[in-house]
Parts: structure tokens; sequence; C-alpha cells
């Protein structure tokens, strides 16, 4: 009997020892999704997310609406420290009329144009000696659970349209309570003046390694597979048949 207990304490002992290095490396792989000084004290991505915030909220003020705003960037850095930087169009996010609800809302609409734009930069060579292609969207409402989930695959998606595993996309918000309003109630919106008022919304975009095309995961299976893995398949999509890409609103050289 104490043989029994002594075995059953050291599988204990055991799993947790596991399931603490896996935690560790979940959260070394979350710091690793966000890249050096941006200035400030705050990284690179939290300052392009407060850039975007600011910027769509300059076009809320001028366009007033109901529903959310949105922007995302390409930022791409080379190893001669110059990075050239490709905003997106500022898109307006709602409801579709039909399933999945979430597939017009302004974060899936910027994924359209990422989806669309990175082939495009890659013919140009624009990622030859690229050091890191840097993707961040900024939403000015809080990201949807639909949403969370449709995103997983996005990192592993872009970086097969770019053909390079030095890609990294991360997702911001406005801090709800401090900066978050209700479009509903204030159209226009709030200025934004802080770095601090945007919010990284962590989504476990290394999942999308473990699981097949639309296979939920549960929460916990989500802060533990933190880690990251190489991809070279093609891309899924929740578009409906028919439906256009968008304007990515940028001219590229020919």
């Amino acid at each position: 009997m104490q043989e029994q207990m002594q075995t059953q304490r050291s599988s204990n002992c055991l799993l947790l020892i596991v399931l603490l290095l896996v935690l560790a490396a979940a959260i070394l792989y979350a710091l690793s999704q966000l890249g050096g000084s941006g200035g400030l004290g705050y990284s690179f991505e939290q300052m392009e997310a407060f850039r975007l915030a600011q910027e769509t909220q300059a076009y809320r003020q001028g366009h007033p609406y109901g529903g959310n705003y949105g922007r995302g960037s390409i930022t791409v850095f080379y190893a001669d420290g110059i990075s050239r930087r490709y905003p997106s169009p500022i898109y307006q996010g709602y409801d579709a009329p039909n399933p999945p609800v979430y597939r017009t809302h302004s974060e899936q609409r910027i994924d359209r144009w990422l989806v669309s734009l990175l082939p495009r930069m890659l013919r140009q060579h624009i990622f030859d000696r690229a050091t890191a292609i840097r993707i961040v969207i900024f939403s000015q409402v809080i990201v949807c659970p639909g949403c969370r989930q449709a995103m997983i695959p996005w990192q592993r998606q872009l970086r097969a349209r770019a053909r390079t595993n030095a890609l990294f996309v991360t997702i911001w918000q406005l801090t709800p309570g401090t900066a978050g309003f209700n479009p509903k109630a204030m159209p226009q919106g709030k200025a934004i003046t802080d770095p601090r008022e945007v919010q990284w919304v962590p989504i476990p975009f290394a999942l999308s390694c473990f699981l097949a095309p639309g296979q939920a995961a549960s929460p916990f299976w989500s802060m533990l597979t933190g880690i990251g893995c190489q991809t070279t398949i093609a891309s899924e999509s929740i578009w409906q048949e028919g439906e256009s890409l968008e304007d990515d609103g940028i001219t590229l050289a020919s």
C-alpha cells in the first residue's frame, strides 16, 4: 500500500513538473511575439497598436459610426536597420446576415487584406533580406469570441502566404474600462492619448499546429500549447464563395 502511494506521489510530482515546464514555454512564446522597444519602454507592437488606435479614432471623428472600426499594418524590418510600414484601410465592422456573423467584423476584413497583399509583396521581392515581418491588427471594440477562435490559424496561414516563418501577428483592442467605449452610445468615439489605452489580445496561434481546420480547443489546452511551429501549408478561409477581396489601398511598385 505504501509503495502504491509513493508511486502515485511520484507520478503526480512528475506531472506537475511537466505542466510547469509547458506553462513556462507558453509564457516565453507569448513574450517572443512582442518585438523590441518601440519607445517609452513599450514594445514595438504596442506603440504600433497605439498609432493604429489614434489613426482609427481620427477617422471616426470625421465618420461617426455606431459599430466597430479597425485597422492593421505590416511592418517589414531589414538587417540594415531600415523598416517599411504598410497600413491597411480603416474597415467598418458589422454582423454578417448569414453565419458566421463575425466574418464581416473589422478584424476579418483586415485578414482578407493581408491574405491578398502578402503574396503581391512576396512577388515584388519586398521580403528579400527581411529579418522580421510584424503584423499588428487593432480593433476599437473588444474582439468577440468568434473572431478569437477564427484567429488561431492566422499566423500559420499568413506565414504560408509570405513564405517565411519570420512573420509574427499580434491582436490589440482598446483597454476595456479605460479607453473602451460603446459605439452605439458614442459614435464619434473618444480621444486616445496613452499607449496603455491599447490592450494585447492573447491568441494561441501555435495551437493551429495541433488542430484540424474547424476543430475547437479548450481554454486549458490553448494555454498549454503556446509553442512555435513551422508552416508550409495552404490557408483555409471562412469567406463565402463569390465574395471579393478588399481593396488593399496600397500601390506597390511594378
